[in-house]
């Protein structure tokens, strides 16, 4: 058994390995419990295999525990630089195009980043976990892909002193963006920055609003060039 509290978000995750199990416990916000349960309800689904479900084990009015299938292989440190991590990232783009239906507007995890990824020995084996932000309709697609891979070149930048993102990092983004994003026009392309403000799709304390101007400005310059 693995035990894992969160102070922040009030909650807890027990796994259970040898039973393929993982309890997550809710003490508070509403929000937290009702996305947890319709983000598992609609990616397990999405997933057709019916090894996988979820099951309320306890809904009081302050206490939910959810059980969810254990999903089995590693996490990969988002302070890595993105080169080191494009062929996860690349991965984490495969998954997306095969799990999330080709229409305009679709839901949305909300905080997809490496911190919210396991991922297994065969290419396939990509699992996203952690729907306490899932948003089920009204957002264009790809959405979540253009939020993580601001977060696959900015956050290793900002776990720096300096903040800097390298030339060799710019152009690993420039083709990753590029290869999923190339020809295609959403609302949010231009400036994703702005996009998620003006949404206010995330809380104030979330990395998006920790990037420095001039790392905005690099980034954006990226996405345009």
């Amino acid at each position: 058994m693995i035990f894992r509290y969160n102070t922040n978000k009030k909650t807890c995750v027990i796994l259970y390995p040898k039973k393929d199990l993982v309890k997550k416990i809710f003490s508070i916000n509403k929000n937290f419990k009702k996305n947890e349960i319709n983000g598992n309800l609609w990616y397990l689904k999405s997933l057709r295999s019916k090894q996988v479900k979820l099951k309320i084990a306890s809904f009081k009015k302050n206490l939910l525990i959810v059980n969810l299938p254990l999903f089995k292989g590693k996490q990969i440190n988002f302070w890595e630089n993105i080169s080191f991590n494009q062929k996860y990232i690349k991965r984490v783009m495969e998954h997306y195009l095969q799990i999330w239906p080709k229409r305009k507007y679709v839901p949305f995890h909300g905080d997809l980043t490496f911190s919210n990824l396991i991922f297994g020995q065969n290419f396939k084996d990509v699992r996203i976990i952690d729907w306490e932000n899932f948003k089920s309709k009204n957002y264009e697609w790809g959405l979540d892909i253009c939020y993580f891979l601001i977060s696959a070149i900015s956050l290793p930048a900002l776990s720096r002193k300096n903040c800097q993102i390298f030339e060799n990092e710019k152009q690993v983004f420039k083709n990753l963006w590029q290869s999923f994003f190339l020809e295609k026009k959403f609302n949010y392309i231009d400036n994703p920055f702005k996009y998620f403000e003006k949404k206010k799709l995330m809380k104030s304390d979330n990395f998006i609003f920790k990037i420095p101007k001039n790392m905005r400005k690099e980034i954006l310059q990226v996405i345009k060039s």
